[in-house]
């Protein structure tokens, strides 16, 4: 925990699964894959819409962290006014993040971070 925050680890993802890919984009990732700080439960966040926005698809994907209480987003890259929107949020940023997103889930919580 952070704080009386519960931990919430979001990850772009290529599919609406943890056995997909990590999407390197933040702001336009197909998903999001929103676990709890054990990895007992995955959400599934659908964020095809982001390809339709000609901008502002980082601070929408932001604004969507930010309603799922998410603490760390795990990405390939952040523009950087979704950056600073997730850092303004108390959010956690961690880039070049690559991979499947199960093993990155695992990772992640094995560094006891999470």
């Amino acid at each position: 925990m952070r704080g009386d925050r519960e931990v919430r680890i979001a990850i772009s993802a290529s599919e609406a699964s943890l056995d997909g890919a990590v999407d390197p984009r933040f702001g336009r990732a197909r998903f999001f894959l929103v676990a709890d700080g054990r990895g007992e439960r995955v959400d599934v966040v659908d964020n095809r819409g982001s390809d339709e926005l000609p901008h502002g698809a980082g601070t929408a994907a932001v604004a969507a962290m930010i309603r799922r209480g998410v603490t760390t987003v795990l990405t390939g890259q952040v523009g950087p006014r979704a950056e600073e929107g997730l850092r303004a949020a108390g959010i956690q940023v961690r880039t070049g993040v690559s991979g499947v997103c199960r093993d990155v889930l695992v990772a992640y919580l094995g560094t006891g971070e999470g």
